[in-house]
């Protein structure tokens, strides 16, 4: 007879895998009904910031590291990050304004985050 309590579980490779099978329902619930119940509740919350999420946004080869290159022009890195993020190009404040925090150093993960944070994200993915 085995103990499960001592069997190893399989190590992955995919760095999605937090994501898959009903794991981001478990914190976020189910689509919302239509009806505009789409703020953040507390699970959700802790789930951003304190869930594996945030260990993929600063991935390698991931969005973070792109909207980051300051080899690239920032307009290109600014219409990247909101088509990734919210499927649309930015609004010309909403651009100027990214631009003038990534021109000023500003961390790349810090302008992912809060897009996937925001009530937009939300409620349209």
């Amino acid at each position: 007879m085995s103990n499960t309590c001592t069997q190893k579980k399989p190590k992955t490779t995919d760095r999605f895998r937090p994501l898959g099978s009903g794991y981001l329902i478990q914190f976020f619930g189910a689509p919302n009904n239509g009806t505009g119940d789409f703020q953040g509740g507390l699970r959700e919350h802790l789930y951003l910031n304190n869930g594996p999420l945030g260990q993929m946004i600063g991935a390698k080869g991931g969005l973070a590291e792109f909207v980051g290159d300051a080899k690239k022009p920032v307009a290109d890195r600014v219409e990247r990050l909101f088509l990734s993020t919210l499927n649309r190009r930015p609004a010309p404040d909403e651009a100027k304004k990214f631009a003038a925090f990534l021109d000023d150093k500003g961390s790349a993960s810090d302008a992912v985050w809060a897009l996937l944070t925001c009530a937009e994200f939300r409620f349209n993915h």
